[in-house]
């Protein structure tokens, strides 16, 4: 199925990046892992700092990369993923969207380890809007089952920070069902908070998941009007118009 064929398209990605830069070090794989890892900070540097395809600071670089910068640089070049030109002023640019946006995913990995590294890793894409949509599904497509379920509860846990609830609000409709985002989604239409309450709903319409009509009517009696608009809005994504009913005399 399409699903069951997502999670290897991450995967793969990364595995063509190592491999070509394995082909150019020639050296142990935890070598390459290490340059990966360089790289991945560098991507999300540049994504921070909003340099795309533009100058970037040299002694940003040399923080980023290291003592092998130099080195890194001319191994990312050679395989492919970047132009660089040394300048002055040094300029980086990734030779095609994918690569940086895989890099970054493979970052993002790093610090989904790391709840607060990677909380402020989602704020700052939070901020970028739908750019970055495709790095967030290549996170999802690049780890194994066991990790996929953490970035899920990440995720479900960055509902309730209005600085992350946008992107988790996104990347949870966008990876929908097929990762079982329903029931602990669902779960959620009992936060305490209106803004959580509010993104269980959004999300639950937007995967469709119509074994929830129920719950989402429930919130007829909900005290955050913005949360009963979501549930008429979620209600409406999945066709069940005549639910709509029960909301027939909310203001």
């Amino acid at each position: 199925t399409i699903h069951q064929a997502l999670p290897a398209r991450g995967s793969l990605l990364t595995a063509l990046i190592e491999q070509g830069i394995a082909r150019e070090v020639k050296e142990s794989p935890e070598v390459t892992k290490r340059i990966m890892r360089h790289l991945g900070r560098l991507a999300f540097y540049m994504l921070e700092h909003n340099i795309i395809d533009a100058v970037v600071p040299q002694d940003a670089v040399q923080r980023t990369l290291g003592d092998e910068s130099a080195r890194i640089l001319l191994v990312a070049e050679d395989v492919g993923l970047m132009q660089v030109r040394q300048g002055p002023p040094l300029s980086i640019e990734f030779t095609h969207q994918l690569f940086l946006e895989t890099l970054l995913a493979f970052h993002l990995v790093q610090q989904s380890r790391d709840a607060k590294e990677f909380e402020r890793g989602l704020a700052l894409l939070g901020r970028q809007g739908d750019r970055w949509a495709e790095a967030l599904k290549l996170l999802f497509e690049m780890v194994e089952e066991d990790e996929r379920r953490q970035l899920v509860d990440q995720f479900l846990k960055a509902l309730h920070n209005p600085s992350t609830w946008d992107v988790a609000t996104r990347l949870l409709s966008d990876v929908g069902r097929g990762y079982g985002v329903g029931p602990p989604v669902q779960q959620l239409l009992r936060d305490g908070k209106d803004l959580t309450r509010r993104g269980a709903a959004t999300i639950l319409g937007r995967i469709h998941a119509v074994e929830y009509t129920t719950n989402l009517i429930d919130l007829r009696d909900d005290g955050a009007w913005q949360v009963r608009r979501a549930a008429v809005e979620a209600l409406v994504n999945m066709g069940q118009l005549e639910a709509l009913e029960a909301y027939a005399e909310d203001p």
